[in-house]
């Protein structure tokens, strides 16, 4: 039984139809608004049927889309005169690029390998400016960085399973005549940390000081022109995935996982004193740092948490019940949205208040590396 309330307003309504039908139909351009604004909203309510293709999965012809096409493939064989393999070797790093305002730089890139060597690629035709054999073990990772203020020569920090990190300096320069790199990597210095190192370097440029974390919950502070420790602590647990240094350098933030509890410090880059943050599950991968909102972001099985890095004081999102094992979160400082991936193949971009943004489901399987958002083209990088 309808309410004499609702009786009421919808007689009101109808009144005011007629009310507004009488007064357009007395003029011709009424009519006429009133029928193009109908052809609008029939358009708009059936345009997914009244196009010839699938509105879900439909996919531009070829000529429409951007491909990858491969240029070259290199297959890691050192074979220099002072050392050789004899046998292919495994990629154990990414390409690493380093920028340089001397052009011929953007030229190279670095792969590591699981023979100890690294490789000074030239990305015309893939041939090696050098190869430098560093260990006997994995490359777990290589850090390039420009510290020279004409903007020539870029250094590498270079870490092993076997827990060394080394800084080589790259001098390598293309020849104009042959349109190839040509150079070498000399190691400038090397530092065993005793363990495998599980944490990619961070380097604090002015503060001539790169800082690694092994499995065995080491902490150093290295001196970049020497190779010298200034200080060394221990967290007593593996430091696993990405570490991130403040805005302001002051402190260091690094995550651990146990077998069973994982924790979030905030080391003093001074003298490595800390703050632990008892997390009470091993966190998933590293770190990613809001310089703007001095807010760290990282995840827990299928939960992403946000820290406040001044106040120490947490949230999370497990409201927005993301699934699966999540990657280490990317954050675009800009805008403040937090970009992270599932191991069920969903990538999510989430906003710094922890509300969802949007969410799409891909086919590629588990995903396992962090996303990697470019803010100049506005574009992610999934793989």
């Amino acid at each position: 039984m309808v309410s004499k309330k609702t009786m009421g307003t919808i007689d009101t309504w109808k009144r005011s139809l007629v009310e507004n039908w009488n007064l357009y139909k007395q003029s011709k351009m009424g009519i006429i608004a009133i029928i193009i604004i109908l052809i609008f909203f029939a358009m708009a309510v059936f345009a997914p049927f009244l196009t010839d293709r699938d509105p879900m999965n439909f996919r531009a012809p070829d000529v429409d889309v951007y491909s990858a096409q491969e240029s070259w493939a290199k297959y890691m064989n050192a074979t220099p005169l002072d050392f050789q393999t004899g046998n292919y070797e495994h990629l154990t790093t990414g390409p690493v690029t380093v920028f340089s305002s001397y052009s011929p730089m953007i030229h190279v890139i670095y792969v590591g390998t699981d023979k100890g060597n690294v490789y000074s690629l030239n990305t015309i035709n893939g041939q090696p400016a050098w190869i430098k054999p560093v260990d006997n073990s994995n490359i777990t990772s290589i850090v390039g960085v420009n510290e020279a203020t004409t903007g020539i020569d870029p250094y590498l920090y270079v870490t092993t399973e076997n827990g060394n990190i080394l800084k080589m300096h790259d001098s390598s320069r293309i020849n104009t005549t042959t349109n190839l790199t040509e150079g070498y990597g000399p190691i400038l210095w090397n530092y065993s940390t005793g363990a495998k190192i599980t944490a990619e370097p961070v380097v604090n440029q002015l503060g001539h000081t790169v800082y690694v974390a092994n499995w065995d919950g080491d902490v150093f502070a290295i001196d970049t022109n020497f190779g010298s420790v200034t200080w060394h602590v221990n967290v007593g647990a593996p430091v696993k995935g990405d570490m991130a240094l403040s805005a302001d350098e002051s402190t260091l933030y690094l995550g651990t996982a146990s077998a069973t509890d994982g924790a979030i410090y905030a080391v003093d880059t001074s003298d490595g004193s800390y703050t632990r943050y008892d997390e009470g599950k091993p966190l998933n991968s590293g770190l990613s740092y809001d310089e703007k909102g001095q807010v760290l972001y990282y995840s827990i099985g299928d939960t992403l948490y946000s820290r406040d890095a001044s106040s120490g004081s947490l949230s999370d999102a497990t409201e927005l019940k993301l699934t699966g094992v999540l990657t280490a979160p990317t954050v675009d400082i800009h805008t403040g949205t937090i970009y992270l991936a599932s191991s069920d193949g969903t990538v999510y971009a989430v906003r710094n208040d922890m509300t969802m943004r949007w969410k799409t489901e891909t086919n590629m399987g588990s995903i396992e590396i962090a996303p990697v958002y470019s803010d100049r083209v506005n574009l992610l990088y999934i793989g």
